[in-house]
């Protein structure tokens, strides 16, 4: 029992007086029965039906429902009443377009909580003769199709209670007959509230007829039975019809009382016994199926009792998230073209926002990392690096390319757990200029080139290294000091210019082979090439540096530089026992170790002007005696080492500074007894102080016989390669002083290799120098205590510092290349170092991740004053715009927001219209008892999935795109960092933007139109 008490509803349009629609209402309804509720157009029928259902609200007034006062209803409980206790039937049909039919009434099953199936869903749709027709959609359906469809909605849920509102407003007479007597049969067991116009149909098939105007109820009667006479098979009606039921037969009784009847009136009179004619009769006389005449009187409310005492218990709507978005799926087939731009436009802007956003977070680390695995960096070198403190103490700068102790690789193994390897270098400039036959080919008009006149280092190699990196070797790897293996990169610049030897005689170099067992004369030294290897450097990268010019040369030319020099690819590789002599210090070319670079140091004596020594060279004065005692003059020869005071000096700097001193000539006597073989090469007058600095070369010119050339000759020692003139290939036809010549360029060329041959040479220099000691040697002023200090100058620290101290020259030195030496003790104290020998550190690039992080971090590591550099190709680029790139960070992270903006509020508005045009679906659902949360959860599931697309398509189009603007930048504009790395970061924002978006819009409009009563919601209003 339903019981409206009060009810008023006022409307109040934008223009013109309000409209009343219910004036005070009050009405009692069964539990079964079929109610019509007659009126005019805004007489207030269709008001009290939809307050009734819960689609409206009422101004004032209730309605209890099993006593549950619809005051304390939240709109929750007016959807769940809705769900639980009501099918609605509507004039329009109100069934979801873009679902079958099938879909449209498995709803109604969902919002209860339970599963639709197959079976329950045919038997509800074959009970309103639709067998067969849940697989159509309704524009498939004619007119009364959908409303059977609309009933069938209704039924299945087993409602109590079904309101129609002119359920045939829309069908022609004989659906509307089929409607009614459908919703007749289902009110012998159910409430039907039946909204119309038609009155004839209300007093037909309704059990009660309520009328409305003005919003009040003007009427209100309920069918009942007029008296007649006869019996029970015969029974005359209102004085002018006679009923005779179906199957009964006639007494003579019973047909003189039909006699009786006929002759009172003389009136024209018709008998039928057809059956369409005869129901066409019962209508319009109102007799009912049992022959009584049906009437109407008022309604009598106080007999209408509830007939089961029953609790107001509510199911609440329960659609599932896989309904949800199989119902919010179907909806992306209305509007297809819009749907695709919106996406196409959302999707490039979100694509854009995530670009942005990849420059906007950018990170040197993760830079770095991706650009070596794409350049496919080969090795890992790292220079060491010194900072320096200036200004006002609290700015540092590094200073780049210290030479590195063995100390240094320790801690970079230490450090990664890779195995580091030291290239060995003293500054020495390791040249094969001479042994190039054509230099020009390699030079190009620009100036530029991509090869090579000398080697960057020295270094041995393994097989497993060859094999490790994936190389090959022609040819073999050294075996003793004198052979060496050149890389593939070298191999080509004497393929491009060709090879020359010592007698400039000229060989074309097309293959490997062709080189191999070549001699290269380097720093006067000369190697035999045992092997090529091929490190696999990729030179047509660099084609176009001989035709570049500007900073597009500039660029590629330093890209090629960082290359070589960062791996093996122009490295001398020598033999492991010749590496480790460099090292131990166990070679005679070792024996000056040149880490101090940029140093001056000044000696003076007793206050008078200082003069600067201008060399960068320090070594240790006991391991040079020790181990060097050949290069060196000592006052007295038997001293072993340096007394702390005692310091040897260069004596052509000596000499330098003391020139008017030694500003003197030998006579011709004694020029042949010091140099005897000296007029064969530059006869004249020779100053002391000529033979004194270069001692050596004296030492070479005494020693260069005819006697001994012809006995090296006989040795089977070439000479021949040594005479630079005619090119014979015969010693024999040599001159005598072409032989001699020959002799002194082959020790000039051999004595830093042949241990025998530095011996000989450096006891004849200590002759020379003892005879000119002898004969001037009082002139020399080097008794008595020097002042001697080192000035550190540093441009970026206040200027000079000094280190003093006082010391006595104890001897003198005479190498080519000048050096200092002081005792152990005051090389370590003044300098605070380890000998470094080393000019950066190399191993091969790790695969695993871990490990490269490591080598990235170190490259960035500043929080020591001793730091180690990444050095190849993509480092030095990446660190050249590194700044320049994080200050456009912030810039692109604002692009990146605007994107996200525009891109949220393409996404934003279509959802959001779209909503908009559905809010009679809306209302539909919220009619058939759905929840706002059941709303919502469908239409985020429509929006959720353009999102989803929007999303996919986005992160597949901003990889995609990095990945071409990536390749571009690199292929044609030689940009070989990899300055885009997308990441998780960037999808995870697309997805939360997305999804973001599609809540917002989805939520705010359906929150709006949920707010609105279901009824305003279908009429779309």
């Amino acid at each position: 029992m339903i019981e409206v008490r009060g009810l008023c509803k006022t409307y109040y349009p934008k223009k013109g007086v309000p409209v009343k629609a219910l004036d005070n209402v009050d009405i009692l309804l069964p539990n079964i029965g079929m109610i019509f509720v007659l009126g005019k157009s805004g007489s207030g029928k269709s008001t009290f039906l939809n307050v009734l259902g819960g689609l409206d609200k009422a101004d004032s007034g209730e309605i209890i429902i099993k006593g549950k006062s619809s005051k304390n209803f939240s709109q929750g409980d007016f959807d769940s009443y809705r769900n639980t206790y009501l099918g609605f039937i509507f004039q329009e049909y109100n069934i979801l377009d873009e679902f079958s039919v099938g879909a449209n009434i498995g709803l109604a099953i969902e919002l209860q909580g339970r599963k639709p199936t197959n079976e329950e869903i045919n038997a509800i749709l074959k009970e309103v003769d639709l067998d067969g027709y849940g697989n159509r959609k309704p524009n498939e359906l004619s007119g009364g199709q959908k409303q059977r469809v609309a009933i069938a909605r209704a039924l299945v849920k087993n409602p109590e209670i079904i309101m129609a509102d002119e359920p045939t407003g829309a069908l022609d007479s004989k659906t509307g007959i089929q409607v009614f007597e459908t919703l007749q049969k289902l009110s012998k067991t159910k409430l039907v509230v039946i909204v119309s116009h038609d009155r004839e149909f209300a007093e037909f098939y309704g059990d009660r007829v309520i009328e409305f105007a003005d919003g009040k109820v003007i009427s209100d009667t309920e069918k009942s039975i007029a008296s007649s006479e006869g019996n029970d098979g015969v029974s005359v009606i209102d004085n002018s019809l006679i009923h005779i039921k179906e199957g009964y037969k006639l007494t003579q009784e019973d047909l003189k009382m039909i006699l009786t009847f006929l002759n009172k009136n003389t009136d024209e009179k018709l008998i039928s016994i057809e059956e369409k004619t005869n129901i066409e009769v019962k209508k319009a006389a109102k007799i009912n199926d049992e022959g009584n005449k049906e009437i109407f009187i008022n309604t009598n409310q106080s007999k209408i009792k509830e007939e089961k005492q029953s609790i107001f218990k509510v199911i609440k709507s329960k659609l599932s998230l896989k309904h949800a978005a199989k119902i919010g799926g179907s909806s992306l087939k209305v509007k297809p073209v819009r749907l695709f731009i919106t996406i196409l436009l959302s999707f490039v802007a979100f694509a854009m926002f995530g670009l942005a956003d990849t420059m906007g977070s950018y990170d040197k680390y993760n830079t770095l990392n991706s650009s070596l695995k794409d350049s496919n960096i080969q090795n890992a070198a790292f220079v060491k690096n010194e900072k320096y403190i200036y200004g006002d103490g609290e700015s540092d700068f590094y200073y780049q390319g210290r030479n590195m102790t063995k100390d240094d690789l320790k801690e970079l193994n230490d450090k990664t757990g890779l195995s580091f390897k030291g290239i060995y270098s003293k500054n020495e400039y390791l040249s094969f200029n001479q042994n190039m036959d054509d230099s020009s080919k390699i030079r190009s008009t620009n100036g530029a080139s991509m090869y090579s006149e000398r080697f960057y280092g020295r270094v041995y190699i393994t097989e497993e290294e060859i094999l490790q990196n994936n190389w090959s070797l022609t040819g073999k790897l050294p075996q003793t000091d004198d052979e060496i293996v050149i890389p593939y990169y070298i191999f080509e610049t004497f393929k491009k210019c060709g090879y020359k030897d010592m007698r400039s005689k000229s060989t074309t170099i097309n293959n490997p082979n062709d080189i191999i067992n070549k001699t290269l004369m380097i720093n006067n030294i000369s190697y035999k090439v045992t092997g090529v290897i091929d490190t696999k450097l990729d030179l047509t990268k660099y084609a176009e540096l001989e035709n570049s010019n500007g900073i597009g040369g500039w660029l590629l030319g330093n890209q090629l530089f960082n290359e070589i020099e960062s791996g093996y690819h122009g490295l001398m590789l020598i033999s492991k026992d010749k590496y480790d002599s460099l090292v131990e210090g166990k070679s005679k070319s070792n024996y000056i170790y040149n880490d101090f670079s940029g140093n001056f140091r000044s000696i003076y004596k007793d206050g008078s002007s200082s003069y600067e020594l201008g060399f960068d060279n320090v070594s240790s004065g006991n391991n040079l005696i020790n181990n060097f005692k050949d290069n060196v003059y000592l006052l007295d020869s038997n001293k072993t080492t340096l007394a702390d005071e005692e310091i040897l000096v260069p004596i052509s700097k000596y000499i330098y500074v003391q020139s008017s001193t030694f500003n003197c000539t030998l006579t011709a006597e004694q020029i042949n007894e010091i140099l005897p073989n000296y007029s064969i090469f530059n006869p004249g007058i020779l100053y002391v102080s000529d033979v004194l600095q270069n001692a050596r070369q004296y030492a070479i010119y005494t020693l260069s016989t005819l006697e001994k050339a012809n006995e090296l000759n006989a040795s089977g020692i070439d000479l021949t390669l040594y005479h630079y003139g005619n090119g014979t290939d015969n010693f024999n036809t040599l001159t005598d002083s072409e032989k001699i010549m020959a002799l002194f360029n082959y020790y000039n060329n051999a004595m830093y290799s042949d241990d025998s041959l530095v011996k000989l040479i450096s006891n004849e220099a200590n002759r020379i120098l003892k005879s000119i000691m002898n004969i001037y040697g009082k002139d020399i002023p080097i008794n008595g205590n020097f002042n001697f200090h080192i000035e550190k100058y540093d441009q970026y620290n206040g200027g000079k510092s000094t280190t003093k101290f006082t010391g006595r020259i104890v001897g003198f030195t005479f190498d080519s290349v000048d050096y200092v030496a002081f005792s152990d003790k005051y090389y370590y104290a003044m300098f605070d170092k380890v000998p470094a020998i080393f000019s950066k550190a190399i191993t091969t690039m790790p695969s695993d991740q871990a490990k490269l992080k490591q080598l990235i971090n170190i490259h960035y590591d500043k929080s020591n004053d001793i730091k180690y550099t990444m050095v190849n190709e993509v480092s030095n680029m990446l660190d050249q715009v590194n700044d320049l790139i994080e200050n456009m960070t912030q810039v692109f992270t604002y692009v990146g927001i605007g994107f996200a903006t525009f891109a949220a509020l393409l996404l934003f508005n279509f959802i959001s219209i779209s909503l908009s045009y559905k809010k009679r679906e809306i209302g539909i659902l919220r009619a058939v008892g759905a929840r706002s949360r059941d709303v919502f959860l469908i239409f985020f599931s429509e929006s959720f999935m353009i999102a989803m697309i929007n999303f996919v398509l986005a992160s597949i189009t901003l990889f995609v795109g990095v990945s071409f603007i990536n390749t571009m930048l690199r292929n044609d504009y030689g940009l070989i960092i990899t300055i885009l790395n997308p990441s998780i970061r960037q999808v995870l924002l697309i997805l939360a933007v997305s999804i973001l978006v599609a809540f917002i819009s989805s939520f705010f409009p359906v929150r709006s139109i949920a707010r609105k009563r279901p009824v305003e919601a279908i009429r779309n209003r």
